[in-house]
């Protein structure tokens, strides 16, 4: 077990470890936050400047550069929501959305992440923001709050890579407090707290010392680290489920759940944690688990361009000032060398020889003040003459231009982006405008994929604390009803829920209103009502009143015309039952006289099989020679047809064939009266129709 004394050691150990890397990035990183402010001059400059009685002047480029993409970035903000996975409880889901909402809100978390990307990605390469629980207004449960924490102020384990600090076995943090506030965060130590002294400064965090002024603020130094904790899991070997076994539990009670169990077996593993020392004034105070208790650090990195792959820290983390750094500096003396030279045009200053004037100081003070002594009779044109004036060369407008475009196109920022279009294309089209700027943005898109990766890391870390911390009663307090019962499952924020983003609203209500808006315009059947209903504007109840009356009107009419429609429908149904019936009909009646017209077939054939052969032959060339004479119709072919087929059972031969051989059977002439009838019968028929 590590002694007071051993921890403080430990610190300061790590402190210079930590420190002889990343100093050069703290170097780098002030001035580029240097360059931001304004402050883009050196030292030396500025002497050079003011001993030859010139102003020192900047023009500010990169503060605009900056403000477009941060002015992108806060235009465009996007809100938290939790997306339930597959079978995952929705009403989980939505409980925690609306929390994190109110988090956001009520800390200005929205700002916070914002002035992290601004500060942090864009100046100065990295910032972080932290998670903490203020319990000055809730002493029980607290109240979630984030705030960022400067690149000066903190230093991380000079080996980590990951960007989410997973592989960062150490993290050192310096803030200045007062002794009440000390006293408030360490109640218990409020009397060691009164005692301490408070000194200036020590050579630790030198960009981040306190002002003159506050010399009674203390040291408050955070040792935050990485250890590995000795827990036993227990394993089911049939459907691989596991469970953590409490860290202090009893071992003779997990042999008997283990015997009982022979499928379920233990294993010791080394689990990862975070542990926290404070040291006030080079004294500890305290040395334990992380006061949030969720095992990871309460950071979260806004990183800008990140090489982990880079030794050098001065160029492995860095903002977009780092690259234009040096297109200002030329900039702005260029601009002022121009400025000089226009000054020169009025008054470029004097040559004079040593006895040209009375009061050598009246020169200094016209023009620029510049004054060229010589000796007496060493000027031919006088004793005062003015200095030849220099022309401007059009190669510095030129080489100015070009430098501010450089600097724009160096980070990815466009024309279009700064609202400026070139010249020569003042009335391009408002697609190619837009085509262009979504190409600046492409080229800014790895800085903006590392905000989103943070602000989903602060998500996922928001639920884990909200988990830990808030009990039952202050989560009704909140949204008004219990929690659901998924809602302290340890797993849920892991295997059951993704931390998306949505449209930023102020509330739930707002949210729940333009996500029924999406709806409606995709064509949902959402009534306007419910939409009113949702709407977050006041006096709302008379708007609510006439739209529903106006759709309760619409549904009427659309009643009575859904009625009219379905009569309609109704007599064109009985219409067509009416014809399906007729042909049903008809359909019978074919079938009907097809059936008759068979049957009268079969008894001719019938009769014509009780013919004498004689008989047979003459009715033969009776209907041949009446088809000859008056046309062939339907019943003479029908009649001939039948002949044929009982001259064919015969063995006879056919209509228009020789029949040698034919002998008169037994029965002829049985029944030629009645065929001789029929047949006459027929031949009336035709005669008449003819």
């Amino acid at each position: 077990m590590p002694t007071e004394r051993d921890i403080v050691q430990d610190f300061h150990t790590r402190y210079h470890e930590a420190h002889r890397e990343w100093d050069t990035y703290w170097r780098q990183a002030k001035k580029d936050l240097q360059f931001c402010v304004g402050d883009q001059w050196s030292s030396q400059e500025r002497a050079y400047l003011k001993a030859n009685r010139r102003e020192v002047l900047t023009f500010n480029k990169v503060r605009r550069l900056v403000q477009v993409i941060t002015g992108y970035q806060r235009q465009n903000r996007l809100g938290y929501k939790l997306e339930p996975l597959e079978l995952a409880s929705e009403k989980t889901a939505a409980q925690y959305s609306r929390l994190l909402m109110q988090i956001m809100h009520n800390s200005g978390g929205y700002h916070v992440m914002s002035d992290a990307f601004e500060n942090g990605a864009l100046k100065t390469g990295m910032q972080l923001v932290e998670v903490m629980v203020d319990y000055s207004d809730d002493p029980v449960n607290g109240d979630v709050k984030l705030r960022n924490v400067p690149f000066s102020r903190f230093l991380l384990d000079p080996n980590f890579s990951r960007r989410d600090l997973s592989d960062c076995h150490y993290m050192i943090r310096r803030e200045w407090v007062t002794r009440d506030e000390a006293k408030s965060l360490l109640p218990k130590k409020a009397n060691e707290i009164s005692k301490l002294s408070a000194h200036q400064h020590d050579d630790k965090f030198v960009m981040a010392r306190k002002t003159r002024d506050a010399v009674e603020r203390l040291r408050w130094d955070e040792y935050w680290r990485m250890e590995p904790v000795k827990r036993t899991v227990l394993v089911d070997t049939q459907t691989g489920a596991w469970r953590w076994w409490p860290l202090n539990g009893d071992k003779d009670r997990m042999n008997i759940f283990l015997s009982q169990f022979p499928h379920i077996v233990s294993r010791d593993v080394h689990r990862p944690t975070v542990k926290m020392s404070i040291i006030i004034e080079d004294k500890l105070f305290y040395d334990g688990e992380d006061p949030l208790e969720i095992g990871e650090y309460p950071f979260v990195p806004v990183f800008g361009y990140f090489n982990p792959e880079h030794d050098d820290f001065s160029e492995k983390i860095m903002g977009i000032i780092r690259d234009i750094r040096d297109p200002q500096k030329e900039y702005n003396k260029r601009r002022s060398k121009i400025l000089d030279m226009l000054d020169s045009q009025l008054s470029s200053g004097w040559m004079a020889e040593e006895d040209s004037v009375i009061n050598k100081k009246d020169l200094y003070q016209a023009g620029q003040g510049k004054v060229i002594w010589a000796q007496s009779g060493a000027l031919q044109q006088g004793k005062l003459q003015p200095i030849p004036k220099v022309d401007i060369p059009s190669g510095l407008f030129h080489l100015e231009e070009s430098l501010n475009k450089d600097m724009m196109e160096i980070i990815g920022v466009n024309a279009e982006m700064m609202g400026q279009p070139n010249q020569d294309e003042q009335r391009v089209a408002g697609f190619l405008a837009k085509l262009r700027q979504g190409q600046g943005l492409t080229i800014l898109q790895s800085l903006l994929d590392n905000y989103r990766l943070s602000k989903s890391l602060l998500g996922h870390k928001l639920l884990r604390v909200i988990q830990q911390n808030y009990t039952p009663d202050k989560v009704e307090k909140i949204l008004h009803e219990p929690p659901s019962e998924e809602f302290y499952n340890k797993k849920f924020g892991k295997y059951n829920v993704n931390v998306s983003e949505t449209v930023l609203t102020d509330s739930q209500r707002q949210m729940y209103y333009s996500e029924l808006v999406m709806l409606k315009e995709m064509g949902a059947p959402i009534p306007w009502s419910e939409i009113m209903q949702a709407m977050p504007i006041s006096y709302r109840e008379n708007l609510q009143k006439s739209v529903e009356q106006a759709e309760a009107a619409q549904q009427e009419q659309v009643q009575r015309q859904q009625e009219m429609e379905q009569i309609w429908v109704k007599g064109e149904m009985a219409k067509a039952d009416e014809r399906t019936a007729g042909a049903e009909q008809r359909r019978a009646q074919a079938d009907q006289n097809l059936a008759g017209a068979e049957f009268s077939r079969a008894r001719a054939l019938e009769r014509l099989e009780k013919l004498p052969l004689e008989r047979l032959e003459k009715l033969s060339k009776i209907m041949h020679e009446l088809s000859e004479a008056m046309g062939e119709t339907a019943e003479t072919k029908q009649v001939q047809e039948n002949i044929n087929e009982i001259k064919r059972q015969r063995g006879m031969p056919g209509q228009g064939q020789q029949g040698q051989g034919r002998q008169k059977a037994p029965h002829e002439g049985s029944d030629v009266l009645p065929q001789q009838g029929h047949m006459q019968q027929i031949i009336r028929n035709q005669m008449t129709r003819r």
